[in-house]
């Protein structure tokens, strides 16, 4: 009977020494990383410094950023339906002053869509598909940089390459828009692939570790109950 309830302690004792581990080990918080790169105060060499006094570091920034700004920006593409209409958006993002430039739309690099010059629509040059259709969304908007075209009425054979043409020669500047027709009703709409989630990714760390600590738990248990039976049986 002393030797029975010796084993009966002593696998109490295991049991509780095991769950109480488990528990510390779901408890313990990661440490953080003693790696992250400190602020230190380094004394930086003065920039250099063109002719004109300011450093060329900032001075070469600033020519490109007002370069990109000067450049005639479009969408890669526009996608429209048949029977509908379409507003193909050219325009500088300096909102650049162009009413005094010469300004051509062409489809498929050939045909004309509409021309601007001596500040206004030329229609003598107009293609006779766009006759009619064609048109500047806002001339008033031609000085701020502005240069969109609607298109009403479209047709598959509308479907195409449209690109805005402003200035002349060496200072021309263009940008180009492939137009797509469609025959149904289109939604178009920004499609971001990302993985499916695990079914961890949604548990809750902590909860998982109670529910391992309780099967342990219940295992244990169980072994135990089973020890206990056999003991009895003898």
């Amino acid at each position: 009977m002393l030797c029975h309830m010796k084993w009966k302690a002593l696998l109490f004792c295991i049991s509780a020494a095991i769950v109480i581990f488990l528990i510390k080990a779901a408890t313990v918080q990661p440490k953080k990383d003693s790696t992250e790169p400190r602020a230190m105060a380094i004394a930086q060499p003065k920039a250099e410094e063109d002719f004109q006094g300011q450093p060329k570091k900032e001075s070469l920034a600033w020519a490109r950023s007002q370069l990109k700004m000067d450049q005639l920006t479009c969408l890669k593409a526009v996608e429209a339906t048949v029977g509908g209409n379409v507003t193909l958006d050219f325009h500088f993002k300096s909102q650049r002053n162009v009413a005094g430039e010469l300004i051509e739309w062409k489809f498929n690099n050939s045909i004309y869509v509409l021309v601007y010059r001596s500040r206004g629509v030329s229609g003598s040059i107009q293609a006779d598909q766009f006759k009619s259709r064609a048109s500047l969304e806002s001339t008033d908007n031609i000085a701020k940089g502005k240069l969109a075209v609607k298109i009403s009425s479209l047709t598959n054979m509308d479907a195409g390459t449209y690109s805005c043409f402003v200035g002349r020669k060496t200072e021309r500047r263009s940008c180009s828009i492939q137009l797509i027709i469609s025959n149904q009703k289109v939604i178009i709409q920004d499609i971001i692939s990302t993985p499916k989630p695990r079914i961890e990714e949604h548990i809750n760390p902590a909860i998982v570790i109670v529910i391992k600590i309780a099967i342990v738990a219940v295992l244990l248990g169980a072994a135990f109950l089973l020890f206990m039976k056999w003991t009895r049986a003898k």
